[in-house]
């Protein structure tokens, strides 16, 4: 099983480093013999998912290495290989959240009303007065509350009533032409 991204030089020395630990097994288990490889004790598609479970920091205890590559010796060698990922994959800490005391001047600290209002200019712009609106005045009868154009307007020019209502009604004297 080939990783499905590529490799870094964090990747490439984990690597090196587990190959040279299965070589240096074989040779402590008094296994000489050329018929016998290094993947005897730990197979190419098994270390290449190491890597990979290394990268994405999966691998946090032996059991988890046993669970999550089915390798044979992960009881029995489960612990050296932790620890050639960790010199490569430090565990990630936790952070933790800062407390009161690590507050040296608490004058600077902004409160939660003001930094929601920093950064939702909306919110900041309700706490303002608005301006009374102008009051609109027609400039034709010069009364208040509509326009010239408004139909409240007294001396608006509106339609005359002798075509309101008269657009299908034909001039006086023409007759229909139907062309059935």
């Amino acid at each position: 099983m080939l990783p499905a991204y590529k490799m870094d030089t964090r990747d490439y020395a984990l690597q090196t480093d587990l190959k040279t630990w299965r070589q240096k097994i074989l040779v402590d288990l008094g296994i000489n013999d050329p018929f016998f490889s290094p993947a005897l004790i730990l197979l190419d598609p098994i270390l290449m998912h190491i890597i990979d479970l290394s990268l994405h920091s999966k691998l946090s205890n032996v059991a988890s290495l046993q669970d999550l590559t089915d390798w044979c010796y992960a009881n029995e060698y489960g612990r050296n290989i932790l620890d050639l990922v960790r010199k490569h994959y430090p565990l990630l800490t936790a952070v933790q959240p800062p407390q009161p005391n690590m507050f040296i001047n608490m004058s600077n600290v902004v409160s939660l009303s003001t930094a929601s209002n920093l950064l939702n200019p909306s919110a900041h712009s309700a706490n303002i007065p608005k301006k009374p609106r102008k009051v609109t005045v027609c400039s034709k009868c010069k009364q208040s509350g509509h326009n010239a154009r408004n139909h409240l307007c007294p001396m608006r020019a509106g339609p005359s009533n002798t075509n309101l209502n008269q657009e299908n009604i034909l001039p006086s004297g023409a007759t229909c032409v139907n062309n059935q």
